[in-house]
């Protein structure tokens, strides 16, 4: 009865509600109702970093007793900030990742360039000499945490929660391939993300269930398979309505092209808020870093805000 009568409050105000995920986004901001975890951690100590950036490491308690890692890497600056959500790059190798000195780095460019970043542990990573049953237990992690979607939002709930300076209007979500794909994923299941920069998304789920690395996985949890199935990026992309940039790296992915300039027609049919960059042979290592940056912030600051 409650949510009955502050749904009409809502609409009396004019809220502009078209799905019922608007709905579900605005009654969580308005009174905290339906979030996806019952607590939210706290930031944490501030840590001084070159640049002028504050440095916080949060732990974040899961439903089934694990706990994840968000890092927040803040710029010193008045006024408010844009915030991305960034997955980790060793989500390359696993279907989870585990936050690491990659990561760092691209935070801290980004924050040095005035942007608050807040980075995640996603699950479904093991260590190389896991067991079988903690390989197993991860990958039930995984599927419970909806492939990290079901993290990213708790993340989100954390970054209005504790990080005030924040522009609601301007958070932002980034990664690279399988992370890539979660950023996408997170925008569709929750439109507080203003606009997504997917660097090599994996877009053909069903080629990525055929790799030689799942096999092994499909032996442990047969279920995985149509898990994945259905983590495919073509199947919300009706709800896919914030700006997206696809950036595609020939000297990382240079076999994912094809693929991903089909996924990028087709989101077109959606809406045209849609670019696709498709990078020289550069060496990542070498220069690719910094320009893979700099050219998303550019993209972000002009397109990453929600009139």
């Amino acid at each position: 009865m409650r949510e009955f009568f502050l749904l009409l409050l809502l609409a009396l105000a004019g809220c502009d509600m078209t799905s019922p995920q608007d709905v579900r986004d605005k009654l969580v901001q308005v009174m905290g109702i339906g979030g996806t975890q019952a607590s939210v951690p706290e930031l944490g100590n501030a840590t001084a970093f070159e640049g002028g950036i504050t440095w916080h490491e949060s732990w974040h308690a899961q439903t089934n007793g694990t706990m994840l890692r968000i890092w927040s890497a803040l710029p010193r600056t008045a006024g408010q900030i844009p915030c991305l959500l960034w997955t980790p790059a060793s989500m390359a190798w696993k279907l989870g990742g585990r936050l690491g000195l990659e990561d760092k780095e691209q935070m801290e460019l980004f924050a040095q360039a005035g942007v608050g970043v807040v980075a995640f542990d996603v699950p479904g990573a093991w260590e190389d000499n896991a067991t079988l049953d903690d390989l197993g237990a991860e990958l039930d992690r995984h599927m419970e945490a909806q492939g990290g979607v079901k993290t990213g939002r708790s993340v989100l709930d954390f970054v209005l929660a504790r990080i005030p300076q924040v522009d609601p209007d301007r958070i932002w979500a980034a990664g690279e391939g399988p992370a890539a794909t979660l950023a996408l994923l997170l925008a569709q299941a929750d439109h507080r993300v203003r606009a997504v920069v997917a660097f090599d998304p994996v877009t053909d789920m069903a080629a990525y269930a055929q790799s030689e690395e799942m096999g092994f996985l499909f032996h442990l949890r047969p279920q995985l398979k149509d898990f994945l199935l259905t983590r495919s990026p073509w199947a919300g992309l009706d709800r896919l309505r914030c700006p997206v940039l696809l950036y595609h790296d020939t000297f990382s992915h240079a076999g994912n092209f094809s693929s991903l300039e089909v996924f990028y027609m087709e989101c077109l049919r959606y809406q045209k808020d849609v670019t696709m960059v498709d990078t020289l042979d550069v060496d990542p290592v070498h220069a690719g870093l910094g320009l893979r940056t700099s050219r998303a912030l550019a993209w972000f600051k002009k397109n990453g805000r929600r009139s």
